[in-house]
């Protein structure tokens, strides 16, 4: 009796540990939908709301980088490339840029 009870557990466990049974993972092939929106035209970006956001949002997924380590050219293109992923709007995306644009290498 008790070499049924084992076996049973046996089957049962090598059953649930199935690959069809685990969550299937997928890699990201198509970024996340962009939350552009159009900016008031009253909006002035602000650097240190930037510094802010770059500090507790960036910081998240990956280390950061200092400003100074890349030229702004640099910085437009991983935040064009990022701020989607990060889910940022379009005015912390204006204000991510402006403390970027401010404290780049030159």
């Amino acid at each position: 009796m008790k070499r049924i009870t084992i076996i049973c557990l046996a089957c049962i466990l090598i059953l649930a540990c199935s690959k069809n049974n685990l969550p299937n993972i997928f890699r990201r092939d198509v970024e996340p939908p962009s939350s552009k929106t159009e900016l008031s035209k009253d909006f002035v970006a602000d650097a240190d709301r930037g510094k802010s956001i770059f500090e507790n949002r960036c910081d998240r997924c990956h280390g950061l980088h200092e400003p100074i380590e890349f030229k702004a050219d640099k910085w437009k293109a991983i935040l064009t490339r990022m701020a989607p992923r990060a889910r940022l709007s379009a005015e912390q995306t204006a204000n991510v840029w402006a403390y970027l644009k401010e404290k780049a290498a030159k």
